[in-house]
C-alpha cells in the first residue's frame, strides 16, 4: 500500500504473502473462522466496505506506478492465495508490470531453504532491473 500512497517514492515493490484486499480478510482464510479472529478483524479493519476499499491496494491501482513482484504460498490459510491472485489479475487488466512466484508447498511465509534462496535471488534480480546493479543477484 505504501507504493500506492506514495507512488513517486518507489521504483518497484514486492508483495510477499500480502493482504491486498481488506474485504477478503472477512471471508477468506482461517482468521474469520474463529471468534477471536472475527473480534481481531473488527478491531483492526475499517468499519465499512468503502473504507476497507480505500485502504486496499487492489482497489487503488490507478495510483500505482511501480512494477510489482508478487510472492505467495499456495497453501497459505492465514492470507490465502486469492489475495495475490486478485491483485495479479487487476494488474494484468491494467497492463501494469508484474512478476509472479507461487510455491505450491508453502504457506504464510516460506520455510524451505531452497524456496527462500530462490525468492531472494529473484527479488535481487527484480530490484536490479528497476533500481540498479548494486542489487545484482548471484546466479
Amino acid at each position: 500500500m505504501s507504493a500506492v500512497r506514495e507512488p513517486d517514492l518507489y521504483k518497484c515493490t514486492v508483495g510477499f504473502v500480502g493482504v491486498f484486499d481488506l474485504n477478503l480478510m472477512l471471508t477468506e482464510g482461517d482468521i474469520p473462522t474463529r471468534q477471536s479472529g472475527r473480534e481481531y478483524l473488527a478491531r483492526v479493519l475499517p468499519d465499512t466496505e468503502d473504507e476497507r476499499n480505500a485502504q486496499s491496494p487492489v482497489h487503488n491501482l490507478d495510483k500505482l506506478k511501480a512494477p510489482v513482484f508478487l510472492i505467495h504460498g499456495a497453501e497459505d490459510i492465514r492470507v490465502p492465495l486469492i489475495q495475490a491472485e486478485r491483485l495479479r489479475d487487476a494488474l494484468e487488466e491494467r497492463n501494469h508490470s508484474w512478476e509472479w512466484m507461487v510455491k505450491e508447498d508453502e504457506g504464510h511465509g516460506f520455510y524451505k531453504p531452497e524456496h527462500n534462496v530462490e525468492r531472494w535471488q529473484r527479488m535481487l534480480r527484480f530490484f536490479n532491473r528497476y533500481i540498479g546493479s548494486e542489487y545484482q543477484a548471484a546466479e
